[in-house]
């Protein structure tokens, strides 16, 4: 889908090459087609035509976790958040960030802040559950995961990543053959997703 997308987009900023909304969306394509130097040159091109484009913002701090920049990511995320205090994205982002520092306090802020905006929102949820699991706090962190795992809205690999860190609760309660069991269908999930996606793109 995406790969189809593409020219048409390109064609697009041909067409109307001052359209930020364009180059974001274009930034969008290329960041699903794993092809971030290029997500972030489009990204980049919409904050040039309109340097306080939060959506580009927060968009492109995603793209630079991929490219694991990620104090720049931190510092995108926070830009994005100074012209817009309620962005979702930004927040739940600065949540993951945090908990990938292992920063437990500001992984909770940041995702409960982003639940205020959006509940359930899942980069949040997923935040603050590791922080649950970190602490010790083991039931409400279940829950958490569970919900996302039964919300047939919730994208796969957000899905898998919850299945993940169940395997990381049950490890921490001692259940290694069920951690072993959880970790090896995460597993599984990014293989066939991962292994679908890029048979889709096209090889020069």
């Amino acid at each position: 889908e995406h790969r189809r997308a593409l020219p048409l987009l390109l064609r697009a900023i041909e067409l109307s090459p001052e359209g930020q909304g364009l180059w974001n969306a274009l930034g969008l394509c290329y960041q699903q087609l794993e092809q971030h130097e290029e997500a972030l040159s489009a990204f980049d091109r919409a904050l040039l035509l309109d340097p306080h484009f939060t959506a580009a913002m927060a968009n492109r701090a995603t793209t630079l976790i991929a490219l694991a920049r990620l104090v720049e990511a931190k510092a995108e995320f926070e830009a994005a958040l100074v012209d817009d205090p309620n962005h979702v994205i930004a927040l739940a982002g600065l949540a993951a960030l945090a908990a990938r520092r292992g920063n437990w306090p500001e992984a909770r802020h940041f995702g409960q802040t982003a639940q205020s905006r959006v509940p359930g929102y899942p980069m949040a949820v997923l935040a603050e559950a590791e922080a649950d699991i970190a602490e010790g706090q083991l039931e409400e962190a279940e829950a958490s995961l569970t919900m996302l795992n039964e919300n047939d809205q919730v994208h796969i690999i957000d899905q898998a990543i919850a299945t993940g860190l169940l395997g990381d609760l049950a490890d921490k309660r001692g259940d290694v053959k069920t951690a072993f069991a959880a970790w090896t269908r995460s597993g599984e999930v990014f293989r066939r997703y991962y292994q679908s996606h890029f048979s889709t793109i096209e090889t020069p």
